[in-house]
């Protein structure tokens, strides 16, 4: 005989289970990174928590790995549905059954070709509709990102960070990446302090320096720039690493990413994140880290930002010209110089060096300057000037990331 009173059990409840293989995941809305497990199920991978609350379930018909499979190494994956949603679990035999599961696991882009046409015919219908439209936005983007309250500005900038570090961390965090060497924080701060003390915008500038290899820097709204290691590896001086930074404060002080935002996004870049804190303010701060991802500003906006970055350097009495130089190099390492200027500031041919490669976003592709930015620079250079820090601040911040200590 059945108890009436008995609670009937709650179909709405997710799953619980806490078997599956042991991994970590991120769901790309915001900075938390989770301790999971995934099991293969019947119609995807179900993303467990350790409690055993189900977090998502990615359909095998959905599930692209990141890059190539590594002996020893998590395998990484996406979701084409979830943006920046990543999964990373470890070992070969879960790589073994997600592939006899997901076929398509190690292919790219979209599936089926008959997306392409369909999304292809949309954007020329769209286009069409709102072009008028998105000239006007884009016409008023400058005023609308002028207006938006600093606090704003420092939310979106902060989810930038994260989604920057998320990509190219392998699932840490960035103030697990964040290099915290005390002597060489003293001598970040100085050479922050130079130019800040010169600079008369309103925002408090927050500056890290990650533990990446990648040679570049990019800056969000707010006041966050961030330089990767592989940045600092490659100056031969203080004042290099000092131009890349006030670059960096000019795209800042100028808004131009805030402004790319509101061009690719709308008006609502502003007005969510004000008036609301809940999950649709998330999604779109998500939004918003993506597109500055894949923002590159344009020639214009690199030229007023060597403005800014020149004359903020005359001001504070450092040797402005010599930034292009570790522009270059970064452009003749990794990159590709026109015949013409493959030669060195004497006119003899230079070098012929291994040239490396790396993938990254539009966003941090712009650094390596073009000639003609770097003679502008150097046209607009004050004669003369002094090194930012001293030897020992320099051999210092060269080796903020060393073990990522916090003792000198």
């Amino acid at each position: 005989m059945s108890d009436e009173n008995a609670t009937p059990p709650d179909d709405q409840s997710p799953p619980r289970s806490t078997v599956g293989y042991p991994g970590r995941y991120a769901d790309g809305k915001t900075a938390a990174i989770h301790d999971v497990r995934a099991q293969f199920g019947g119609d995807g991978v179900r993303i467990m928590d350790l409690a055993g609350l189900e977090l998502a379930v990615w359909l095998y018909d959905d599930i692209r790995l990141i890059d190539r499979p590594v002996a020893g190494r998590p395998m990484r994956m996406q979701n084409l549905t979830q943006d920046m949603a990543r999964l990373e679990v470890a070992g070969q035999e879960a790589l073994d059954i997600l592939r006899r599961l997901a076929p398509d696991l190690e292919k790219t882009g979209m599936r089926d070709p008959v997306q392409w046409r369909r999304a292809a015919g949309w954007t020329v219908a769209l286009g069409l509709l709102f072009g008028g439209i998105w000239w006007g936005l884009s016409s008023s983007a400058p005023l609308i990102a002028a207006m938006t309250p600093i606090e704003v500005e420092e939310r979106i900038g902060k989810s930038t960070v994260e989604q920057v570090t998320l990509l190219f961390g392998g699932f840490r965090s960035s103030d697990e990446l964040t290099c915290r060497r005390r002597d060489g924080l003293r001598a970040l701060n100085a050479m922050t302090e130079q130019l800040t003390a010169v600079d008369d915008s309103p925002y408090d500038f927050k500056i890290r320096v990650l533990d990446i290899p990648i040679p570049n820097a990019f800056a969000a709204p707010g006041g966050y720039i961030v330089i990767f290691r592989g940045l600092i590896d490659l100056a031969e001086s203080p004042d290099e690493v000092a131009g890349v930074l006030a670059h960096e404060m000019g795209h800042v002080t100028r808004q131009h990413s805030m402004t790319h935002l509101v061009r690719t996004i709308g008006f609502q870049a502003v007005i969510v994140p004000l008036i609301t804190g809940g999950t649709m303010a998330a999604d779109l701060l998500s939004e918003m880290g993506q597109a500055a991802l894949q923002a590159s500003y344009t020639r214009e906006l690199e030229e007023d930002a060597d403005r800014v970055a020149v004359a903020l350097m005359n001001r504070a009495g450092l040797k402005a010209a010599t930034f292009t130089d570790l522009l270059y190099r970064i452009e003749k390492r990794y990159g590709t110089l026109p015949e013409e200027d493959e030669t060195d500031e004497a006119g003899q041919s230079g070098e012929s060096e291994h040239r490396e490669s790396f993938s990254i976003p539009d966003m941090m592709a712009t650094h390596p300057s073009t000639p003609d930015r770097a003679r502008m620079v150097r046209e607009l250079a004050a004669p003369g000037g002094v090194a930012g820090l001293d030897v020992a601040q320099w051999q210092a911040l060269r080796s903020i990331c060393d073990s990522r200590k916090t003792l000198n």
